[in-house]
């Protein structure tokens, strides 16, 4: 007898001082997030505690750092797909609702990027 279980979620870190809104957690609801809260001094640094404080490699990455740190990240993280969140011109706590993939070539660029 066989049994469908549903298929496990994959990991999503959030490397932020502020925890996901409610919106940001319905958009990444195919996502098993789990927050590291902490202020970082350097890229190296948040990559270690992800890497010694997690059962598997992330699949995604929301980070939020300084553009130095973060372009150090993104290198460090491999195939982890790092993303942002768009925040509003107008008020940078409010949430546009979108996502910006975070790439390092041949500098620090930014994209639109949707869970899939």
């Amino acid at each position: 007898m066989s049994r469908d279980y549903p298929p496990k979620k994959q990991l999503c870190v959030w490397l932020s001082r502020h925890p996901p809104s409610p919106a940001q957690y319905r958009s990444l609801a195919d996502y098993r997030i789990v927050q590291f809260p902490q202020r970082w001094t350097s890229a190296e640094e948040a990559w270690r505690y992800v890497a010694n404080h997690t059962d598997t490699h992330p699949a995604l990455a929301v980070v939020v750092m300084p553009s130095d740190m973060l372009t150090e990240f993104i290198l460090m993280a491999g195939r982890t797909q790092v993303i942002h969140p768009k925040m509003a011109y107008f008020d940078q706590r409010h949430w546009t609702g979108k996502w910006q993939r975070v790439y390092v070539y041949p500098k620090l660029g930014f994209r639109s990027w949707e869970p899939e």
